[in-house]
């Protein structure tokens, strides 16, 4: 499959650099744990072989669930909302790895963030702040 020969590809480069044993370890587990992201990323080329109308369908269908629960696009037209799904970009971070990223949305998909003192588990959302200003 094409994972494990991106897993395979991952092995031979640490090994050929010279990776400590902790430095491989997080890669791995990374990979490992990275497999639905991969995969999430893999459907959305798909969006190429679908019409304009079926991208909105498709992107208005599978963001709904987390849509819904932020009050200030509730007003907005499906059109607009639509169009904020289409620009979506999936992300995936590394355990205790620092979010540095300013002026965007984020919505949680599995796993654990801890925002500015409090922790959030999968569904929930930050960033939102930016989109009131």
């Amino acid at each position: 499959s094409e994972y494990q020969r991106r897993l395979d590809d991952l092995n031979q480069m640490m090994h050929s650099a010279h990776f400590s044993s902790d430095l491989k370890r997080r890669c791995r587990s990374f990979m490992v744990n990275s497999r639905n992201h991969q995969r999430m990323i893999g459907f959305r080329r798909l969006d190429g072989y679908l019409s304009l109308s079926l991208r909105r369908d498709v992107a208005a269908e599978s963001n709904a669930s987390w849509i819904e629960k932020l009050w200030y696009f509730r007003p907005c037209s499906r059109d607009f909302v639509v169009e904020i799904c289409s620009m979506l970009t999936p992300l995936m971070f590394a355990p205790l790895e620092i979010i540095d990223i300013v002026l965007s949305l984020f919505v949680l998909q599995s796993g654990l963030v801890a925002i500015d003192g409090k922790i959030l588990s999968a569904g929930s959302f930050w960033g939102q702040d930016f989109i009131l200003d």
